[in-house]
């Protein structure tokens, strides 16, 4: 490694005293002659100090403070910095590391393992530390630390690596190559007249001295209007604006040498954009190409109407007209050519360059670089001779730029059209080793046998700005051999993992490992549920190419998801960006990158965006490639555009499949929501090529909108032409809706007599979930010729393919629907009746033999063994939470439905997680209760468990809490069947277990399966009329449950317990006020910020925090007896005006919202805005109109019904009883309280934190 050297040296040899001080007795005065100092470790300079400073040292008693350390390295936070270059001495020293090294005289070299402090003689001083670490004597030593190279490069490969140097600026490193390798070629550029093919294509080559006499004429050329800076000037901004190529980075090097800011300005910037950046930049000048003169006329016009007129442009110095520059002269007649007066050293710690972000999620934001920071970053430079296609305004290609020069390497410019035949030429004609590309490039090339060729040809192969797909890089890796070397990093931090490996041992090009540079300063954050991660990478403090923090520790947080290779240690696979994100309604998230990768690597496709955010379905914009468009018409039947987009629609569509069998099923695309655009459109994108999601899904809202109401109302035509088909009898209606589940299940139709097993099995139960239903509906819709719209709950009403034959039919011969209504409530009647029975019929009595074991095995009193359902739920986490505290549980088995008994303990652990409760482990380490996650299927024999796992339940079960039970309001009672029969299966476990003398179920209810019931208070009974519970699926099923629960109390005997848990409205945690943001009320809440008002609803609310109600639940399995029905509800009520009251306080929501009547907030509500993703609660409207509409419920309000649905007050004396005889009552009488201010704001701040809301 190379380091400045020096006539003397001391060696700090003590040990550190605190470590925060060195002792060196009489340094200062041993270094008073000294007119430089520089601090080195690991052989790279940390930073110098003037002789000037030298007075600040107290020669008498030697020490030097970190506050001084950091002063000598230019830091920012001096005492910080100098604290840790003194942590990293003294960790290497007390380590015994050797890798700490200097270049210092050999005859000098006493040991290693020491950092040094260098004095540098006052005839010297001139040069700066570059020139001078350029000239050094014969006899010096460079020593190579093996800390800079790759963990997994050959020594073969690394030698090639540039060596390191240790400079304290760009100027000081472009002199320094100057210096030492004037004659050495840097730039190659393409010859004005060039042409193709390649052998006539030819470049202009200029060395790094040539290169350095056009600057200096350019620096000449602009003096007199950019004089060059002076110690006493402020540091000026200069702005460019203009095509990359050869002028661009003379320029860039010419306004760096005079002392000034450059400021790179991409020319995809629009008007607004460009005058933000101006302003943000406080750019005192803007020089810009001739190429964009019209954007400079339309910017002055845009910044004049805003008052802003300081900002001085002109058109750049061309290499063309500086060297026409005739230079003035000195006065010993030598050519005088204008630079900063400023010393290497001193423009360390200022300013280099200023890029921007891509502006993605408004306008670009300026990243300011010092020389300190982008010196640090380009010692990662692989030492080879490049092609660079990157525009120089980009960050990866200023860095690839800066890069050759560190490492002393010829640079191939290419500046012309981005088409493989002209790539190809290009490259052919150069000698070049290493390539610089961003994706679309690679992508570009691997289309034609000669783009291959040409990559191949290549020692490496470079990309960065975005991520590759996958089928892109496979191919060009494991068919073609080519060594394709991912690159990753940011302005922000630099470069800081590489894909770099054996090409002939090592495929995995997408797996990046960091660099043994950074490696120390990486963190590694899971922000997953469980430890494969994703990852975030984050960035320490004291990495020395940071140049942004967005942390209170001074570290950098980047967004970018990584998972780590299963077996490579180190090795890591981006994945996309936390912001990426797309979060749908009902709670379900999509990373949409893999799949853009995934379709964007198809030929057919130029460019795609995948969308969905606040919806229940992605989709996905699609621009055909031309090729798609070329192969589309030569094979389109006819000459309509409607042929021409099927056939179009039929390439996109391979596309798409390949990434939906890589999504997770609620991420798949449907052809319904896959939207073609025109082939010339062009998306918004950053100079690396990558899409700037934000501005794309704004610039196409109303195709996006249009895309889900045509699939929403049916009319979606999907990629392919659609048939329309008559139904006039039973077997055609059945048909056409067998084909239309088979095609959304993806089940095929076996042929009779087994068909008709299919045409009656519950569609609910073979998997169909609501956007296949959707799906389902939308397809019928558009495939038969219907007089009338099919209802939106169409499959969850009629949940066969023979009863959605029947109404499919009845619909064709436009037969009246509200008979058919009548007839599905009595078929529900009477299929609740029939299944009643059935559940009865399967109930095991629990006998004398079963009875005598068990009061064997519990002769001495025994632990319990909880056997919970629903552990992945909010209540269900609470209550497994609440059972780890009670000393009389021993062991809490949690059945989920899962693929695998791992895959189970990973759904329990991120329920907790995401509720902000204890791991099982920590519940295990600090509660010492066991907790054990099975992959169950309650339909299944043995509940689906092995003979051990159901041996063990049998032995030890002594309670089951039911609480898992599908929440979907649109099912009918038939689709819950599974459940019900579930239901049978876990009562008939504890019929058999000799666990204990008397097993309990407990089975978690809603207030909803007695909602209706006659009268103003609901008692703690069984009900008997079906009539009681609310009109829906959900609710029906548990009142079912319920009579099931007495029937089971009489029948199973020998001790069994069965307790009816009906519980109310649950709301967020009291102490984290966590709160599903997807439910009614929360998003009736949110409408204060999306619409500006709520209702002044006249009724009183019985809201209990799921943390209460978990704890009561928990309480449950303690009385020695208990059966029948407990009210898990708050009957302290609180006014809803109360609510609104403690909403407006200025700690949650202040006065930001109005307070209007109910008709009032329904009529502002249906006129905001329609996207659920900025306004979720219009997703609710039709339920809110339902619920708080008179007019409509008038329309449905029998005499009898009007009674049913009056408010009731819910008896909780037996929940009161059960607490007394616990000792608990005064813990259940705290928990039963109204709502106070302590728990509406921990429940504001918990949506806030999440982003539900501001």
């Amino acid at each position: 490694m190379g380091c400045l050297c020096s006539t003397r040296q001391v060696s700090l040899d003590e040990d550190l005293r605190s470590g925060d001080v060195w002792h060196k007795k009489d340094f200062a005065t041993e270094l008073a002659d000294a007119h430089l100092l520089c601090l080195s470790l690991n052989g790279g300079v940390l930073g110098s100090l003037q002789c000037r400073e030298m007075r600040r040292w107290d020669a008498g008693s030697g020490e030097i403070d970190p506050g001084l350390l950091g002063s000598i390295m230019g830091a920012g936070s001096k005492k910080r910095e100098g604290q840790h270059f003194l942590e990293m001495y003294g960790n290497h020293k007390r380590a015994g590391d050797s890798n700490i090294v200097s270049a210092i005289p050999a005859d000098n070299i006493q040991s290693q393992g020491r950092p040094s402090i260098m004095s540098i003689p006052s005839s010297r001083v001139d040069l700066g530390a570059a020139a001078f670490a350029a000239s050094k004597p014969s006899g010096v030593v460079t020593c190579t630390s093996d800390a800079v190279r790759s963990p997994t490069a050959t020594q073969g490969e690394m030698s090639k690596n540039a060596p390191v140097l240790s400079l304290p600026s760009l100027n000081a490193l472009f002199a320094h190559k100057v210096k030492t390798m004037g004659d050495s070629v840097f730039l190659c550029v393409p010859k004005k007249d060039s042409s193709f093919p390649a052998s006539s294509f030819e470049y202009d080559q200029y060395t790094f001295s040539q290169t350095d006499s056009l600057v200096k004429k350019i620096c000449a050329k602009y003096a007199r209007i950019l004089p060059p800076r002076r110690h006493e000037d402020a540091q000026k901004v200069v702005a460019l604006f203009a095509d990359s190529g050869f002028d661009y980075a003379l320029n860039a090097l010419a306004i760096c040498r005079l002392g000034h800011t450059v400021a790179y300005l991409s020319t995809n910037n629009s008007v607004p954009a460009l005058a933000h950046l101006v302003k943000a930049t406080k750019a005192q000048c803007l020089l810009y190409g001739t190429d964009q003169t019209s954007k400079i006329l339309d910017l002055k016009a845009f910044l004049l109407e805003q008052g802003q007129t300081s900002t001085q442009m002109m058109q750049w110095t061309t290499v063309a007209e500086a060297v026409e520059t005739s230079p003035a002269e000195d006065q010993t007649g030598r050519e005088a050519f204008p630079a900063s007066q400023l010393s290497y050293a001193e423009e360390s710690p200022e300013v280099a360059f200023i890029v921007h972000s891509s502006g993605s999620t408004g306008f670009p934001k300026p990243i300011l670089i010092t020389h300190r920071a982008s010196v640090a970053n380009l010692a990662s430079a692989f030492g080879r001779d490049g092609f660079i296609t990157v525009p120089l305004f980009h960050n990866f290609g200023h860095a690839s730029f800066w890069r050759a020069v560190y490492a002393g390497k010829k640079l191939f410019m290419h500046d012309g059209r981005l088409t493989a035949d002209v790539l190809v030429d290009a490259i052919g004609a150069s000698t070049a080793s290493q390539f610089y590309a961003v994706p679309f490039v690679l992508k570009l090339l691997s289309e034609s046998e000669r783009g291959l060729e040409a990559l191949r040809r290549f020692e490496l192969v470079t990309f960065a700005g975005s991520a590759c797909p996958s089928e892109i890089g496979d191919m060009l890796v494991q068919q073609h051999n080519v060594p394709l070397v991912a690159l990753y990093g940011s302005t922000e931090v630099g470069q800081l993992m590489t894909s770099f490996r054996d090409f002939a041992t090592d495929k995995e090009w997408e797996f990046l490992r960091p660099t043994a540079a950074f490696k120390p300063f990486l963190h590694l954050e899971n922000v997953g549920s469980d430890e494969s991660g994703p990852f975030e990478v984050v960035v320490d403090s004291k990495w020395r190419a940071l140049t942004k923090s967005n942390r209170p520790d001074g570290s950098y947080a980047t967004s970018d998801l990584f998972v780590r290779h299963p077996t490579l240690p180190d090795a890591f696979k981006f994945v996309g960006r936390s912001d990426d994100t797309l979060v749908h309604y009902n709670g379900e998230k999509t990373n949409p990158v893999p799949m853009e990768l995934a379709i964007r690597s198809s030929p057919y496709v130029a460019e795609c965006l995948v969308f969905g955010a606040g919806r229940a379905q992605t989709g996905v914009l699609v621009v055909p490639s031309s090729l798609a468009v070329e192969k589309a018409q030569a094979e389109s039947s006819a000459a309509s555009e409607a042929s021409l987009d099927r056939q179009l629609g039929r390439l996109v569509w391979k596309a798409v499949e390949a990434a939906n069998r890589e999504a997770p099923s609620h991420s798949r695309v449907v052809p319904e929501l896959v939207k073609l655009l025109p082939a010339d459109t062009k998306f918004s994108s950053a100079d690396k090529g990558s899409l700037i999601r934000a501005k794309v899904v704004k610039a196409f809202e109303q195709e996006i909108a249009q895309a889900y109401a045509d699939y929403e109302a049916g009319t979606a035509a999907g990629l392919e032409s659609v048939q329309i088909q008559q139904v006039d009898d039973e077997p055609s209606a059945i048909s056409v809706v067998a084909q239309v589940v088979s095609e959304v299940s993806g089940r095929p139709i076996s042929p009779p007599p087994a068909s008709a097993e299919f045409f009656n099995v519950d569609l609910i139960q073979l998997g169909i979930d609501s956007l296949q239903a959707n799906r389902i509906r939308n397809l019928l819709q558009q495939r038969v010729q219907l007089p009338s719209r099919l209802p939106p709950n169409l499959v969850f009403e009629h949940p066969t393919v023979r009863k959605l034959a029947k109404f499919l039919l009845s619909s064709a011969r436009g037969e009246e629907q509200s008979a058919s209504s009548v007839d599905r409530n009595a078929s529900e009647n009477q299929a609740m009746h029939t299944t009643m029975q059935q559940l009865e019929r399967l109930l095991m009595v629990r006998d004398a033999t079963i009875v005598q074991a068990a009061a064997a095995a519990c002769a001495v009193p025994r632990k319990h063994t909880i056997v919970l359902t629903g552990s992945t739920g909010s209540l269900g986490a609470h209550i497994l939470q609440q059972l780890a505290t009670m000393d009389d549980i021993k062991t809490v088995v949690c059945l989920n439905r899962a693929k695998s008994n791992d895959d189970a303990q990973k759904r329990t652990e991120e329920s907790l997680q995401v509720r902000g409760l204890s791991s099982t482990a920590q519940i295990v380490a600090e509660k010492g209760v066991r907790i054990v996650c099975l992959a169950s299927d309650l339909n299944k024999p043995q509940l689906g468990l092995d003979n051990d796992a159901w041996g063990y339940l049998l032995k030890d079960t002594s309670c089951v809490i039911h609480n898992g039970w599908p929440v979907n309001f649109n099912m009918s009672v038939e689709s819950f069947s599974s459940s019900l029969f579930g239901t049978v299966a876990l009562m008939n476990l504890l019929s058999q277990t000799v666990g204990t003398q008397s097993p309990r179920f407990i089975f978690s209810s809603s207030v909803s399966a007695s909602a209706r019931r006659l009268g103003n208070v609901v008692e703690e009974t069984i009900s008997q009329d079906a009539k009681d519970a609310q009109e829906m699926g959900y609710a029906r099923s548990k009142w079912m449950v319920e009579r099931l629960c007495g029937v089971a109390q009489q029948l199973v005997g020998g001790g069994f317990d069965a307790v009816v848990a009906r519980i109310g409205q649950m709301v967020g945690d009291r102490r984290s006020g966590i709160w599903n943001q997807t439910e009614a009320v929360p998003l009736m809440l949110k409408s204060a910020q999306t619409v500006g008002c709520l209702p002044n609803l006249p009724e009183q609310v019985s809201w209990l925090p799921v943390n209460d109600a978990g704890f009561i639940m928990a309480r449950l399995v303690q009385p020695a007896k208990l059966h029948g029905v407990v009210h898990i509800v708050n009957p302290s009520l609180t006014p809803f005006a109360k609510v609104l009251e403690l909403l407006r306080a200025p700690h949650n929501l202040g006065d930001s919202f109005e307070v209007v009547d109910t008709l009032e907030w329904l009529r502002r509500l249906a006129e905001s805005d329609k996207d659920p993703e900025k306004n979720p609660t219009i997703k609710l409207l039709s339920f809110f109109h339902s619920k708080y509409d008179p007019s409509l419920q008038a329309q449905t309000l029998t005499e009898e019904y009007a009674r049913r649905k009056q408010a009731k007050k819910h008896q909780v004396s037996h929940l009161q009883s059960v607490f007394q005889q616990l000792g608990l009552e005064q813990q259940l009488r705290d928990r039963l309280v109204e709502v106070d201010d302590q728990l509406l704001t921990n429940i504001v701040a918990a949506w806030r934190r999440d982003g539900f809301l501001l």
